[in-house]
């Protein structure tokens, strides 16, 4: 990638935001320029859930149906052009665990009990839900290590 400099000397993860619609859905991007790393947060119009859950919900948690949810991810992945399959996410508990997905989950249901996800790999698509909570994107520029964190308001208190 082409590095660029900060004043002192740095790396510099330039970014910008905008508000994407493809097949139907609406998302919110946040790319870097330098690194490719894209975050996504996902509006609710475009999927295929009905009331209660909107109609985007990609949570199994809900009550949707499992059918619906996962029709939506692979909707939303299509749409931000990642292969379904990259998938990486876990039950998310409000806890301090952190996972590192060292690849995408395969056939499990996720990658166990925690509220933070690691990757170096690029293959690897990080996701979770966040909903009143916050979300944390990190990324190391030397070591190429992208992190995701899912954090309440106990977790976001210093």
């Amino acid at each position: 990638y082409a590095e660029t400099k900060d004043q002192k000397g740095g790396p510099f993860l330039s970014s910008y935001a905008r508000t994407l619609t493809n097949g139907g859905l609406r998302f919110h991007t946040d790319r870097t320029d330098v690194v490719g790393l894209l975050c996504v947060r996902q509006a609710q119009k475009g999927g295929v859930s009905t009331e209660p859950y909107a109609s985007q919900n990609v949570s199994l948690s809900t009550g949707d149906s499992a059918e619906n949810v996962q029709k939506n991810r692979i909707r939303a992945f299509q749409a931000m052009g990642r292969d379904p399959e990259s998938i990486a996410d876990v039950r998310q508990v409000h806890s301090a665990e952190v996972v590192v997905a060292e690849a995408p989950k395969g056939r499990r249901e996720n990658l166990g009990h925690a509220d933070a996800l690691v990757t170096n790999r690029p293959e690897v698509t990080l996701f979770m839900r966040f909903a009143d909570c916050v979300p944390v994107l990190l990324f190391d520029p030397h070591r190429h290590v992208a992190g995701l964190a899912h954090a309440g308001w106990r977790g976001t208190l210093l």
